[in-house]
Parts: C-alpha cells; structure tokens; sequence
C-alpha cells in the first residue's frame, strides 16, 4: 500500500481508455436486454397458459411459484449440479441424444443464455402470479362484447 491522496478523473479516463471497458458494456448490454426479453416473456407466456387449463390449473400455478419458494443459495447449487461438465443433469440428457457435453458456466457463447435460464427460472414464479391475478380481473362478457362490435 502506498501514500494515499487525491486520484480526480485519472480514473476514469483510465477506466474509458481500457479496451476491454466497450467489451464489458456490450456484454451488459446484451445480458440486460435478453433478460428482459425472456424474464417478461416466458412469465406472461406460462400465465396465460395457466390460465386456458380447465382443470390442473392450480397444481400449475403452485408449480410454477414453487422455485421463488426456495433459497437462492441452494437453487444456485442446484443449478450448478444440472450445468456441471461431467455427469450434470443436463449433459447427461444431452449424452443421450449422441450430442456432445457443453461446458454451459465456462464458454463464453453459452453462459448468458445459462444464466438467463436461472434467473427466469428463479423470477417466474412471482410475476406468473402477478400476471394471473391480473388476467382473471379482466372480465370475459365485456371482452366478447367487445370483440363483436369491433
């Protein structure tokens, strides 16, 4: 550790002159926008879905919330069991199928839309929920009056 003083910008012009700055920002960029994409996608998609079953609707619904249910730290470790390299969950389904294993949490071309699927997995539940609730308090009988008059 050295003497300690005033830095100003010098900083921040060494952080906007690092190439890797416009590298990092992409990457952000594009983790954000498919997290949206799929974190409001997938979850309007799975309640409507709900919603048009007749008769297991409910068991859906409480599978659907049970992983907001379950600790972060131990959906993290499951999850880590399913993508492992050797002898995960999801390699040996791909072994299976004569597909080569991936290294899902290590290549670069994979891991965003790994952890993507981990967190829509992790936030499904609650915003299904959401989406639900909303979806029965739209009324059916002014929604046909509706459609007959357009």
């Amino acid at each position: 550790m050295g003497p300690t003083g005033w830095a100003g910008l010098e900083n921040y012009v060494r952080m906007f002159g690092n190439p890797i700055f416009g590298v990092a920002w992409l990457n952000v960029l594009e983790f954000v926008i498919l997290s949206l994409i799929f974190g409001f996608m997938v979850p309007i998609i799975l309640a409507l879905m709900i919603r048009e079953m007749r008769r297991y609707g409910s068991i859906f619904q409480v599978i659907t919330y049970i992983p907001t249910l379950i600790p972060i730290v131990v959906a993290l470790l499951v999850w880590r069991l399913i993508y492992y390299p050797e002898g995960g969950a999801l390699n040996s389904l791909l072994k299976m199928a004569h597909i080569p294993a991936q290294l899902w949490l290590q290549d670069p071309n994979i891991v965003k839309f790994a952890l993507i699927l981990v967190m829509t997995w992790l936030g499904a539940g609650s915003s299904v929920l959401i989406y639900l609730a909303a979806l029965n308090e739209i009324n059916t009988e002014s929604m046909r009056r509706l459609s007959w008059m357009g």
